[in-house]
């Protein structure tokens, strides 16, 4: 916090919380459902609540699109939310990936993937606002973008390499099939 002054500390957390309120449109009830239908192989099921919550997440970028041009004056927090929009689905949705790791059990990897994140986070956090004193826009994009980075090569790391099955891919990305 001291190297955020408190407007674009307070503007960075707002932009976060219109982001988590809008969230609700990309899981609506059945989230829960993705470690309990991964443990039982069940991924057309997955696969499914995926593909809905991609459907209704788009409701959610539409809802902070509007909500930027009408409702906020500041242009800084105009041109986050605009920003979190275009990354809001992948941003929710990668994050995912731990549910389906609880589904196979896979806690130590979720673990240690956490405290990867978390320490990335922190030093590329430190270094955009200490070293390189980048303004609060670029701060928020450089901490989406690694937060869906990271999340995404967990993905891949754990599902992808270690595993080396398709089904787990449609798990997370679903994919429309041809009938």
């Amino acid at each position: 916090t001291r190297y955020l002054p408190p407007e674009d500390y307070g503007g960075y957390f707002y932009t976060l919380s219109l982001m988590a309120l809008a969230r609700i449109s990309l899981s609506p009830g059945f989230e829960k459902i993705i470690p309990g239908y991964s443990s039982k192989n069940k991924t057309d099921i997955v696969h499914t609540v995926n593909f809905m919550s991609i459907r209704y997440g788009l409701i959610g970028s539409c809802l902070l699109i509007i909500y930027a041009l009408i409702f906020e004056n500041n242009d800084e927090l105009r041109l986050m939310l605009f920003l979190g929009s275009v990354f809001f689905i992948p941003y929710f949705l990668f994050q995912r990936v731990f549910q389906i790791m609880v589904g196979e059990e896979k806690f130590y990897e979720i673990f240690k993937s956490r405290i990867i994140i978390s320490l990335t986070l922190l030093i590329v956090n430190y270094n955009s606002l200490a070293i390189f004193h980048v303004n609060i826009v670029s701060y928020f994009l450089i901490n989406i973008l690694t937060v869906i980075i990271l999340n995404f090569l967990v993905y891949w790391h754990y599902f992808l390499k270690n595993l080396q099955t398709d089904v787990i891919f449609h798990k997370i990305i679903p994919v429309e099939t041809q009938k």
